[in-house]
């Protein structure tokens, strides 16, 4: 008789400000593959709350914003890939340092932090389609809950 091993489960999921922050992410990252479906460009306004003043957004269509607990995320459809790096330059001149890079095929994401905000920026390319997603929180923000919102 074989003996069958056993299995850890987890019962208590763990995730941190940072998980969530990148789940959000790729959730916004599907309304711009669902978008790009649809041949148009559906769009919305900024979350109300979202810190603008602080955390300067790229121009063109803001096709996705939401807030989860504390944390911010906005997806803006943007002209090329000049513009997605106008969008990493405006951060900077806000005075944020890149803390940190990573890089796929068609996507570049950036970690940067100023004295209030920590901002996952992401720059994705998809069939002639660029966009830029941000992921905002405060600094040393920890609450993970979740408030829907239809961009208002």
């Amino acid at each position: 008789m074989t003996a069958i091993a056993s299995i850890p489960t987890r019962t208590k999921a763990r995730t941190t400000p940072a998980a969530r922050v990148l789940a959000a992410l790729s959730g916004i990252a599907v309304v711009i593959a669902l978008a790009g479906c649809t041949g148009g460009v559906e769009t919305v306004d900024l979350t109300k709350g979202f810190p603008a003043s602080a955390v300067p957004i790229a121009e063109g269509d803001i096709i996705a914003s939401a807030k989860s607990g504390v944390a911010y995320n906005a997806t803006v459809q943007v002209e090329d890939e000049k513009a997605q790096q106008a969008a990493l330059s405006q951060l900077k001149k806000k005075g944020f340092v890149v803390i940190g890079t990573s890089a796929a095929t068609n996507s570049t994401a950036y970690s940067l932090a100023s004295a209030e905000y920590s901002v996952r920026l992401g720059f994705e390319k998809s069939k002639g389609t660029y966009s830029v997603t941000y992921g905002v929180s405060p600094r040393g923000a920890t609450s993970a809950t979740s408030t829907p919102t239809d961009g208002k």
